[in-house]
């Protein structure tokens, strides 16, 4: 998701890091000739963007330079506050849904989706039109990251069914419109990652899902909810292979970071809830069992 978001706002994101947490990008030119700190007239560049922060300041916002459409920044008390709230209410008046009844949840609870409910959706071009839509709303709403992945598996053949469920989620969106990503000022960027993953959770391929969410302190920076793409024999296998995913998009975190001259002195804490994970982790030898995921393991444990 942060590599999506990060390609088109990559000089906003350099330019935040140096005002919100307190970074000095003005004197980095002498840590490599070819990373972007390097480049020639760095401090007038970077002289111009503080100029322009401060007076975005002192108006109370920040309006940041080619916005996604919709989106919208507001400077709050040493905080950056990021939602989509026009984008949201667009969607739901394109859809008539503007004074539907709330949702307190995305998703419905303890139900998994397959192609086989409900009948064909007459309109296949508005199903796919609207769940492309609410992956846009994802950019800055992490709470309906995994509804709406759920959603995206039906793209093909969507059922009334699935459309009632992109439904409840846009009924949740119309009483949730003002929430979205707070980024507060930190001097600490320890980083810290949770993830988990659900066993066999797809009924029609018995795929596992899994999602992680990566924090600097208590910046959300890094999120993601996706089925995996192998079907895995056990639960613990299912929420190892959520460990290798969370660990390379922490290792490639790392390297944006070295690449912003920003370093790390601690070492980033994952957090997860399998015993069994943490042993293969800890355990050396690889016994019958577990060699169908020894790849991952010496993958997580490098």
């Amino acid at each position: 998701m942060l590599r999506k978001f990060f390609k088109k706002i990559y000089p906003e994101i350099l330019r935040l890091l140096s005002k919100v947490l307190n970074i000095n990008v003005t004197n980095v030119g002498a840590y490599r000739e070819t990373t972007l700190c390097s480049r020639k007239g760095l401090g007038n560049w970077t002289s111009a963007m503080n100029t322009e922060f401060e007076a975005l300041q002192r108006n109370s916002t920040c309006e940041l330079i080619d916005l996604p459409a919709g989106a919208n920044v507001t400077y709050c008390d040493n905080s950056l506050h990021l939602c989509q709230t026009r984008y949201i209410a667009d969607l739901l008046e394109m859809n008539d849904m503007i004074d539907c009844k709330l949702a307190k949840t995305p998703g419905t609870i303890g139900k998994n989706l397959s192609k086989y409910d409900g009948e064909l959706f007459e309109d296949e071009t508005k199903y796919r039109s609207v769940v492309g839509a609410l992956q846009y709303v994802t950019l800055t709403r992490p709470d309906i990251a995994f509804a709406v992945k759920k959603a995206c598996q039906f793209m093909h053949s969507p059922t009334s069914a699935h459309w009632l469920s992109v439904k409840i989620i846009l009924r949740y969106l119309r009483g949730t419109m003002q929430q979205g990503l707070r980024l507060n000022s930190s001097q600490d960027l320890h980083m810290q990652a949770y993830t988990d993953a659900d066993y066999a959770l797809t009924p029609n391929d018995r795929k596992s899902s899994s999602g992680y969410c990566v924090f600097f302190e208590d910046n959300l920076v890094c999120w993601s909810a996706t089925k995996q793409k192998v079907v895995s024999c056990s639960s613990a296998e299912s929420k190892y292979r959520g460990l290798a995913i969370v660990v390379a998009e922490i290792i490639w975190t790392l390297s944006l970071l070295q690449e912003l001259c920003i370093p790390q002195h601690q070492a980033p804490l994952l957090w997860f809830d399998n015993i069994c994970s943490s042993y293969l982790v800890a355990n050396p030898v690889f016994h019958s069992r577990s060699k169908h995921i020894e790849i991952d393991i010496n993958f997580v444990r490098d």
